[in-house]
């Protein structure tokens, strides 16, 4: 998978910081075993569905990549359709993070769908 730069130009120069913001309801629907999106910043390969205007719905094991370096926060629609405890996230030593859908010891994966990552390096 290739990593991408962030484009820097809409970035004041003053800045080196930045916060990107990619919604999932902005995907049109489908379904999908493999799939990057937002010109590459995001891959997900599992079990993904995207609903157009709400969010994303991905099942146990599907791995999302990150393409873009930073701190990376995502927004899950809610339980039971998800929380924080149904992805596992880990950094790469260049910054990189991966996203590994999991089982929740709540049992909130009744269907699991996610509404937004969001990648900063502040």
């Amino acid at each position: 998978m290739t990593k991408i730069t962030v484009d820097t130009t809409n970035i004041p120069e003053d800045s080196e910081t930045y916060t990107l913001s990619y919604s999932m309801g902005a995907i049109e629907s489908g379904s999908y075993s493999s799939i990057e999106i937002f010109d590459g910043a995001i891959s997900m390969e599992g079990s993904v569905r995207f609903q157009s205007g709400t969010g994303v719905q991905v099942g146990v094991g599907t791995i999302i990549e990150v393409n873009v370096v930073g701190t990376v926060t995502i927004t899950f629609y809610g339980s039971p359709y998800g929380t924080e405890e149904n992805a596992e996230i880990s950094y790469d030593e260049d910054g990189y993070a991966t996203i590994t859908i999991i089982d929740a010891e709540s049992g909130d994966d009744n269907g699991i769908y996610i509404t937004n990552i969001t990648v900063s390096n502040k």
